[in-house]
């Protein structure tokens, strides 16, 4: 592990008559092809040797790991998360960077440190550290050096904590640069992490500091008011709204106007997939009741392809089913290991949505409205009356009206709405 100016001081001199030492060039493209050669050979295998000490020698889980990266509200799994995808590459931790360096005989010294003593000392206001860290061999000669940062409040003002995680980090950093194991770990992700929460945090103090304007008693029940008028969830009104906000706001009362107005225009979407769960949200897709949201993506690709509407007579009003079922999945974040449902999911459903309504389709007189995963008859039924019995649908009293729809579904709050109340609701158009 040798630097440019290190191989050509190791090159054998070559004295003149004088006995003075020749030039050497600068550029080792520059030396002699059997130098260079010799050069490069002998750092091939002084790397692989490397490689094979670091695969040996260090532990995983100490030495060195993998960090996961995705956000709270992606996945909560933590560090039990099964999905690959949501962890970073390898990260050295400092027991491996300080194993590396032992190995290769080498030490580390900190110039910048004795600069932050002092400061810290005189009681200097610091909000930042930055360290400068060098590796030097043998001969006290500089082989590689890195840089470590770290926000004081991150460490809730502890300025000893934060010089020693500046340390580290910066130590981290100059050992990927000496060995050249950046293709290997990467720098350690977990301070990373910890550092934009604190940044996170630390901006939003600083809103809440600079003037929070709240929403007022009557926007409260304004937003009540519409959740009961949508016949929405409150709890998943709710969990959404600290979901966006990344956990900032958790009960209505703490909203402040901004987040207000995206919440309460967000209802009315909500409310266009109100009438669906989300094992029929799940069917309309053809899912299974482990699909992820990468899952989730990849079938409405394929579902819109299927349903449309130059292809499938249906697909106009399919598409309404359909994009309800993808946005509600959306929302509610869904992931199969996250939120198990425990019955079996009819993975067909979408396909016996799209036959109901190409059954009755060309009936003359008779209407159809999609409302979330609810189809629905109205207009001159009677005369087609048999025909549509036929085609799965079943008559509502109170609404005057045949619907189709699984039979093991439920109707969600809505038994004591009329059609208009229905159809103002989730704003559908007939056919």
């Amino acid at each position: 592990m040798y630097s440019t100016e290190q191989l050509v001081d190791r090159v054998t001199p070559v004295k003149d008559q004088e006995s003075q030492l020749a030039v050497i060039p600068a550029n080792p493209l520059d030396l002699p092809a059997s130098t260079f050669q010799e050069g490069l050979d002998r750092r091939k295998q002084n790397r692989a040797a490397l490689m094979t000490w670091i695969r040996d020698a260090l532990v995983d889980g100490s030495d060195f790991g993998k960090v996961h990266i995705a956000s709270r509200s992606k996945c909560q799994a933590s560090k039990n998360c099964q999905n690959p995808n949501h962890f970073s590459k390898s990260s050295l931790f400092k027991p491996g960077a300080e194993k590396i360096c032992g190995m290769l005989g080498v030490t580390v010294r900190y110039p910048t440190l004795p600069e932050y003593e002092k400061a810290a000392l005189t009681g200097t206001n610091l909000s930042q550290i930055i360290i400068r860290c060098e590796i030097v061999d043998g001969s006290g000669r500089v082989v590689a050096d890195g840089i470590g940062a770290r926000i004081i409040s991150q460490d809730n003002g502890d300025i000893n904590k934060s010089l020693k995680m500046a340390e580290k980090s910066a130590h981290i950093d100059a050992t990927l640069r000496m060995a050249g194991l950046s293709e290997v770990f990467t720098q350690d992700i977990e301070d990373m992490v910890q550092r934009r929460e604190a940044e996170s945090i630390q901006r939003a103090e600083t809103e809440l500091n600079t003037g929070f304007a709240g929403i007022s008693k009557t926007q409260h029940q304004q937003l009540e008011t519409k959740i009961k008028e949508l016949g929405l969830d409150r709890a998943r009104v709710k969990d959404w709204m600290a979901k966006a906000s990344h956990n900032r706001f958790t009960s209505f009362l703490e909203l402040n106007q901004d987040f207000y107005q995206i919440l309460y225009n967000k209802l009315e979407q909500f409310a266009e997939s109100g009438s669906m769960s989300v094992k029929e949200a799940l069917s309309i897709l053809g899912l299974s009741a482990f699909a992820d949201q990468e899952a989730i993506k990849t079938a409405y690709r394929k579902v819109c392809i299927k349903y449309r509407p130059n292809k499938n007579p249906a697909g106009l009003k399919m598409m309404k089913a359909v994009n309800a079922a993808y946005r509600f999945l959306k929302e509610t974040a869904y992931n199969g290991a996250e939120h198990p449902i425990q019955e079996e999911v009819n993975t067909d459903f979408g396909d016996m949505l799209n036959d109901a309504i190409n059954a009755v389709i060309g009936l003359d007189g008779v209407s159809i409205e999609i409302c979330g995963a609810w189809v629905w008859l109205f207009g001159n039924t009677r005369a087609h009356k048999e025909s549509i019995k036929a085609s799965g649908y079943r008559w509502d009293n109170k609404k005057a009206a045949w619907y189709f729809r699984p039979t093991d579904s439920k109707n969600r709050n809505k038994g004591d709405w009329g059609m208009e109340k229905v159809s103002d609701t989730y704003d559908r158009g007939t056919l």
